[in-house]
């Protein structure tokens, strides 16, 4: 999506500042927080950055100013996303992401650099603080909002919110003998990726952008389309993917006893549903207030889900 691409170095530089700004402020405290954000940095930089650029270029369609808050937002969006991952590579055991080890991985060598006691537990509990920073981090930067926009707050807590209950089922239907049906699994890529992948940043920029209430609607619509579309090339990346390529391991899935429409489905029947979401969600495009390039870009967003390779 190379759109999106320009809204990067921007993000990147944005977070890189807070996350260096961070450092100072919990310095007075200890060196620990320090050393989360020296091992955040290039944590958060090093991802695809789709979620905070998604949120910049819907807002960019309804606005041409941007405002110091709207990055602020881009930005939080972005390490929302890393404390999610940080948290799903301590629950699936997943040694690396985004190119380099896990965060829980990078404390559980630092503890046995250290001849540090259990080391292992010490990187899981040391990951799990990371990605609460994170959080904190992101809720920090939310609160750079108008007044105005005082609901975005309540919208991506209650986006959240349904992102760990969906985590929960599928780490119970990983652990607890339970066949989860074609619409179950549906529901969890739905409220697990998705929504809060692509609905999210997707309405949150066009809310922020004052577009209609209807507007809105509709590109949170198309953005749970295309983030299950994102969900089911992950779940082939999972079992044929080139590590290399992802930055995290292939096999995880099968690994955990994650339960997937590729999974459930023959082969035939996946393509063939992951074909007509597809067109579906293209066919959707036609009917948006927007420019011919801005549908076009909205394609390429298809296009990348469908075909994506890391």
């Amino acid at each position: 999506m190379k759109f999106l691409e320009s809204y990067k170095c921007d993000i990147d530089t944005r977070l890189t500042g807070f996350l260096t700004q961070k450092k100072a402020e919990l310095q007075n405290i200890n060196g620990y927080g320090v050393q989360a954000c020296d091992m955040l940095i290039p944590f958060v930089t090093n991802g695809k950055t789709v979620r905070g650029s998604l949120i910049l270029y819907t807002y960019s369609l309804f606005s041409g100013e941007q405002p110091a808050y709207i990055l602020n937002i881009a930005c939080a969006m972005e390490l929302f996303h890393a404390g999610f991952l940080i948290h799903d590579d301590i629950m699936d055991e997943d040694p690396m992401r985004r190119g380099m080890p896990s965060i829980y991985k990078q404390y559980e060598k630092f503890a046995q650099n250290t001849e540090g006691k259990k080391s292992e537990q010490y990187g899981r509990s040391m990951g799990i603080n990371s990605a609460d920073l994170c959080f904190f981090f992101g809720y920090e930067l939310v609160g750079s909002l108008p007044e105005k926009y005082s609901q975005v707050t309540q919208i991506i807590s209650r986006e959240f919110a349904s992102v760990v209950a969906a985590q929960m089922l599928d780490v119970s239907a990983g652990h607890i003998p339970k066949h989860l049906t074609q619409e179950e699994i549906l529901s969890l890529y739905r409220y697990k990726t998705a929504r809060y992948s692509f609905s999210l940043p997707l309405g949150i920029g066009a809310l922020l952008g004052d577009a209609s209430l209807d507007i809105v609607k509709q590109f949170e619509d198309f953005g749970q389309q295309v983030g299950t579309l994102f969900q089911m090339s992950d779940d082939e990346l999972s079992v044929r993917g080139d590590g290399t390529v992802t930055g995290k391991p292939s096999g995880s899935d099968e690994r955990n006893g994650k339960q997937t429409l590729a999974g459930l489905l023959s082969p035939d029947s996946y393509a063939k549903m992951k074909k007509d979401l597809a067109q579906q969600t293209r066919d959707s495009i036609g009917s948006f207030p927007i420019r011919e390039e801005a549908k076009n870009n909205l394609v390429a967003v298809v296009d990348f889900c469908q075909n994506r390779v890391k």
